[in-house]
């Protein structure tokens, strides 16, 4: 008896090992694609003289790598997870030139529920970077809803931007070309131990809405799974 339960709390351990060394592979694929593109602008800013300017984009992509290294935790808040995304939002706005307008609608009861981190980013670059700067217009809103419904959370990114034919949006996110979006539904399933799947709602011309449908985690969930 005692040889089976040391088998067994050795094969729990490895199954624990193999699901957070999954979750963290699948995280490190997701992030570091925009730095390239904030340090291009940060020199176009400094052949300009834009001190105050460039004092500001640093300043923030400093705050933003802070958030995304997050002491080593691979699992934040919602509201970590929200003030990441605006962080990351304030760049873009800088770099688009007052061409992209944000508003938030979340509710303040489902802030300390727990989230893989970097989750809902790639939807805010995917919202500015193929929904709003390429509308005709090359400008409009941004918006990050998250309210709770039937005891879970839903989280989701709209924008008023291009949009997507029907044809594009079953491509999307299993086969775009956006770095992060194809990784996001299998890290939440890892995570939260359940098929978590992502609803694209989306009309060319119109614009797009991604949103996610996860249970409600906290650290003493989080706690009681693991046992």
């Amino acid at each position: 008896i005692q040889k089976i339960e040391v088998l067994l709390k050795q094969q729990y351990q490895l199954g624990k090992e193999k699901k957070q060394a999954e979750l963290m592979a699948l995280q490190s694929q997701i992030n570091p694609h925009f730095l390239y593109n904030t340090l291009e602008m940060v020199n176009w800013m400094a052949e300009r003289n834009e001190k105050e300017n460039v004092q500001t984009v640093i300043q923030k992509m400093s705050q933003f790598y802070r958030l995304v290294l997050s002491k080593g935790r691979d699992i934040v808040t919602i509201k970590e997870e929200i003030t990441l995304c605006e962080t990351y939002l304030a760049i873009q706005q800088m770099r688009f030139q007052g061409r992209i307008r944000y508003e938030r609608d979340i509710e303040d009861d489902i802030l300390e529920y727990l989230i893989p981190k970097i989750t809902l980013q790639p939807f805010v670059e995917n919202a500015i970077i193929h929904g709003i700067t390429a509308s005709t217009e090359g400008r409009g809103t941004l918006s990050i809803s998250g309210w709770e419904e039937d005891g879970r959370i839903i989280l989701a990114v709209m924008d008023d931007g291009a949009g997507m034919a029907e044809e594009d949006k079953e491509k999307s996110p299993s086969k775009g070309s956006h770095y992060g979006m194809k990784n996001i539904g299998l890290r939440l399933s890892v995570f939260y131990q359940e098929e978590i799947k992502m609803e694209i709602e989306s009309t060319k011309g119109i614009g797009t809405c991604v949103s996610i449908n996860i249970p409600k985690w906290s650290k003493n969930t989080e706690r009681s799974a693991e046992k």
